[in-house]
């Protein structure tokens, strides 16, 4: 009878850690592009767990790219499978919340389109580096950085590094650090805004970003404010950078004798402020409000004259693409 086999610790193979095991057993050379695995009885036999648990981590490797599957023949070693890639790409996300971005599972979904699976790294709420995180992780095939304090210190440490690593975003890093600029959603938002002004005239917008000392809000801000100067006749546009939620900036925005603007235009969260000052000042005036893309379902119904589409899958395809080339993995 075969030997059941156990993981270092001896504690029995869970899913995901039958995958990692299967992953090392394929680019230690077990098996040949196009050989057949045992089948899922003698797998489960062999690690001690149940069909449920093989079929399982099977099923990721196939979606990874991996193996291939047939219904009569079993599992195979993927034909155009590359031994020397582990077609995993880290994705850290550098003291943000992880829950906070909508384009996570979208870029999730494009990676898996070229056969690349997504890891995700934070160290939010930690005081773990972002290089550290990554310390150990011996089978990515690159690194995606993304976040807050993005920047030219920050990266020193991956260029010293021999896993390739790519910045998503827009961030004052210098060019000597491979960067993809950030998921262009320009031409719909301007798009939707442009209707949107039809039959509307505004003698002050207010567009209301994240703090200044970020770079990426900062862009986002001159650019949407400047489409409001050009596009809005009669109309003075201004930025308001805000910390936090923004209420504080945005109280002082809205409370006479100041101008209060006619339009709200929201980068991102900021929005949260606008609408904890709306329940607290019932008989306010009220502007008209334009968010971002996802942050709609965090105000009350009735609040956002306008949420701006999100990209298209084509537009996210095409950005997993370009970080991928940076990567050398595609």
């Amino acid at each position: 009878m075969r030997r059941t086999e156990k993981k270092k610790t001896g504690k029995p193979f869970s899913s995901s850690s039958l995958i990692r095991y299967l992953r090392g057993e394929i680019y230690a050379g077990r098996w040949r592009p196009g050989e057949k695995l045992e089948s899922v009885r003698q797998l489960a036999e062999r690690f001690g767990v149940g069909r449920q648990i093989v079929l399982y981590a099977l099923g990721q490797l196939v979606k990874q790219g991996v193996l291939a599957s047939s219904a009569r023949r079993g599992y195979f070693l993927a034909d155009g499978f590359q031994p020397s890639r582990f077609h995993r790409i880290g994705y850290l996300r550098n003291d943000i919340n992880p829950l906070r971005s909508v384009l996570d599972h979208p870029l999730y979904t494009a990676a898996l389109y070229f056969g690349y699976q997504l890891i995700p790294f934070d160290n939010f709420e930690s005081d773990v580096p972002a290089e550290e995180l990554l310390k150990n992780a011996a089978d990515l095939d690159g690194i995606i950085l993304t976040g807050r304090g993005i920047a030219d210190s920050l990266l020193t440490g991956f260029a010293r590094g021999n896993l390739p690593y790519v910045v998503l975003g827009e961030y004052a890093v210098s060019e000597k650090h491979p960067a993809a600029g950030a998921i262009s959603i320009w031409r719909e938002n301007r798009k939707s805004l442009l209707r949107f002004l039809k039959n509307r005239s505004f003698r002050r917008i207010a567009v209301i970003a994240g703090p200044h000392t970020s770079y990426s809000d900062r862009r986002f801000a001159e650019i949407y404010a400047e489409f409001f100067e050009r596009n809005a006749p009669g109309s003075r546009a201004e930025t308001v950078f805000a910390r936090e939620d923004g209420y504080p900036e945005i109280s002082r925005l809205l409370t006479p004798p100041a101008e209060v603007p006619e339009l709200l235009f929201f980068c991102g969260e900021q929005c949260l402020g606008y609408r904890k000052f709306a329940e607290e000042h019932p008989g306010s005036p009220r502007p008209e409000v334009v968010v971002n893309t996802g942050w709609s379902v965090a105000l009350p119904p009735g609040l956002a004259d306008l949420e701006l589409p999100g990209p298209t899958p084509e537009e996210y395809r095409r950005i997993m693409a370009e970080l991928l080339q940076k990567l050398h993995c595609l």
